[in-house]
């Protein structure tokens, strides 16, 4: 996996994770990015229960794919029913799970709200930096960066399960989670808005103005 350290170290507008190390496969240790991401994704006691049914699956997930509002992958289910007949049971399928992101007007007035603060991304860690543009949506738009298992648009996945989200979707999800250790600043990827071009927006000075509720943003 290519780790991405400071906010320099972007991504453009579809990035692929690649095979996880031992250690962050293992899962054992939270960071603050994701550690916020579970307090969201995680509302229920049952919404708890579905993400530890799917951790036994995470090491069979592959090719993780991040792009605006869609996570897809390729996992290897035994025994599965072929898609066509003739097919071997066993091989790795594509699997997807989609949620709404954010406005290209939403993520305008983000960066506006966020760069009276634009010299302070220049020097913190990529972690950090998510961190305050998460409160950013919070408090100057009031929404969240933070996908919700229940705010979940689609998904795909071979097993045909009829659960909302079975435990593949959440190996899926589990283990695009892990690595936000290293790569935070693609949940800004996943909620509609690469890091380069936020990044960019936060930085630039607005230029052909124009006024959408009580915020000035660039045109």
């Amino acid at each position: 996996m290519v780790y991405f350290t400071h906010c320099g170290e972007l991504y453009g507008t579809v990035h692929t994770h690649r095979a996880t190390t031992q250690a962050d496969a293992d899962g054992r240790h939270v960071g603050p990015v994701r550690e916020a991401w579970y307090g969201e994704l995680i509302q229920q006691c049952r919404d708890e229960q579905r993400m530890n049914a799917g951790k036994p699956y995470v090491e069979k997930i592959t090719e993780l794919t991040v792009e605006p509002g869609r996570l897809g992958g390729h996992i290897l289910i035994e025994n599965a029913k072929p898609a066509y007949l003739g097919d071997d049971h066993n091989y790795l399928r594509a699997i997807d799970v989609f949620w709404p992101h954010l406005t290209r007007e939403q993520w305008l007035l983000l960066a506006a709200a966020a760069r009276p603060h634009a010299h302070q991304f220049a020097t913190v860690t990529s972690d950090k930096a998510m961190l305050r543009i998460l409160d950013f949506a919070t408090y100057a738009l009031g929404v969240t960066l933070l996908p919700k298992l229940s705010e979940i648009s689609n998904s795909d996945c071979p097993c045909r399960s009829r659960k909302s989200v079975c435990e593949h979707i959440a190996a899926l999800i589990e283990y695009y989670a892990r690595p936000l250790e290293h790569e935070p600043l693609t949940l800004l990827l996943l909620g509609g808005c690469a890091p380069t071009d936020n990044l960019t927006w936060i930085r630039s000075k607005p230029h052909g103005l124009s006024v959408l509720g009580g915020i000035r943003l660039c045109g």
